[in-house]
C-alpha cells in the first residue's frame, strides 16, 4: 500500500465521514470515550449501504497514470451514494 499524503488522508476521512453521516446517521467518527456516544445500533441494511458506498468510493479514487503523470479522482460521499442509487 502506498503512503498517503495529508490531502489524500483528509479526502479519505471526509468521504468516510460523509458516508457515516448519510447512511448510518452518525454525527462523528471520532472516539468520544463514552459508551452512549461511541456505540450505535445499526440495521444490517444500513451497514451494507455504508460498506457499498465505501467500496464505490475506493473504486472511484483509483489512481490513473497517463503519460507518466498520476491523477486521482476523489468523490465525496454524496456523489458515491448518488451513483449507487442510480
Amino acid at each position: 500500500m502506498k503512503n498517503m499524503n495529508k490531502n489524500e488522508t483528509t479526502g479519505r476521512d471526509a468521504t468516510l465521514l460523509g458516508i457515516a453521516r448519510e447512511t448510518l446517521h452518525l454525527e462523528t467518527l471520532d472516539t468520544r470515550r463514552s459508551d452512549g456516544l461511541d456505540f450505535s445500533d445499526q440495521a444490517v441494511w444500513q451497514i451494507k449501504a455504508a460498506l457499498e458506498a465505501a467500496y464505490e468510493a475506493g473504486r472511484a479514487s483509483v489512481v490513473h497514470e497517463t503519460h507518466g503523470r498520476t491523477y486521482s479522482a476523489q468523490l465525496d460521499a454524496k456523489q458515491v451514494l448518488k451513483r449507487k442509487r442510480a
